[in-house]
């Protein structure tokens, strides 16, 4: 029996970072959507204990195959809690590069852990699966969580409020050959000096692309194109393209922009890269949509 589960990436329609805890981590509030694209992660039973990862896909170069690896520490962890004495040998294919700001990583911890529950026979438990999601990353339970692929996320990321279903926007994803390190580009950040906070986070629900466009925000946009002038120059091209509403995703290295309807998507992604020629090929650029649910069983 094998399970088949895609794992939806994500985007940060709106990300601020609200201050520091005593911890050292930052306050954050952010809403994110999950989208059409993603890694394709398979479960299978396997006669040895533990886990074994298999990888492919244009993006698995580099990616870890032992336990560092958040699909891996995933189902480990699921078969200590259910003292499971089996095996699993998952296969992961990666379609969504590392250092994107597409939550990869995270998103194949929590489809794994789906698959996994289903070929191991073990019932729904939404508590232990966000108590595993939520000790391996910040964004992590945003992919158990949000039902309908939409979802408010506060403190480091990892306390989750589902929001109904966005729009039926087209989605315009670049992303530069360049891995954007988190942990420098929060370090890079500095406070504005107005630190008084919105009433609320804006709730895409529903939103037209051009409603939604007036509420994108990131506020680690701009120390990330300070550390890396390949971003910098691709939102100089952006702007140039009449593209001035996109907005990085994450700490990077992604740039996303909304449109009604996909050849309108299409069209602004190919004269974009026609201008740009000059500038070194992205390692994606594609046209995407919402995805109404996480971790989508194939």
């Amino acid at each position: 029996m094998s399970v088949e589960v895609l794992a939806t990436a994500k985007l940060n329609l709106s990300l601020e970072v609200l201050g520091e805890t005593p911890h050292g981590f930052h306050e954050l509030r952010t809403t994110m959507i999950a989208i059409s694209l993603g890694d394709l992660v398979r479960a299978d039973l396997s006669e040895e204990r533990g886990v074994s990862l298999d990888l492919s896909g244009d993006f698995s170069e580099g990616v870890p195959k032992d336990e560092s690896n958040l699909a891996v520490r995933a189902v480990l962890e699921l078969l200590e809690r259910c003292e499971h004495s089996g095996g699993v040998r998952l296969a992961l294919e990666k379609r969504v590069p590392a250092g994107a700001g597409l939550g990869g990583g995270s998103a194949d911890a929590a489809a794994a852990l789906l698959a996994a529950r289903e070929v191991l026979g073990l019932g729904e438990d939404t508590e232990m699966d966000e108590s595993i999601l939520g000790a391996l990353g910040s964004d992590t339970v945003f992919f158990r969580a949000a039902s309908a692929g939409h979802a408010l996320c506060e403190g480091r990321g990892e306390v989750v409020s589902a929001r109904e279903r966005v729009g039926d926007w087209s989605i315009l994803l670049l992303t530069p050959s360049v891995h954007a390190s988190t942990a420098d580009v929060f370090a890079a950040f500095e406070p504005a000096g107005d630190s008084s906070e919105p009433e609320s986070a804006a709730d895409f629900s529903n939103l037209s692309a051009a409603e939604a466009r007036l509420e994108l925000r990131n506020d680690l946009e701009a120390p990330a194109l300070s550390l890396y002038p390949e971003l910098a120059a691709w939102r100089n091209a952006l702007d140039a393209a009449g593209l001035a509403h996109a907005r990085l995703t994450g700490s990077g290295a992604s740039f996303f922009a909304l449109f009604e309807d996909r050849s309108e998507a299409q069209k602004a992604l190919s004269e974009l890269l026609e201008r740009s020629s000059a500038l070194p090929k992205p390692s994606l650029a594609c046209v995407t949509s919402p995805s109404h649910g996480v971790c989508m069983k194939l």
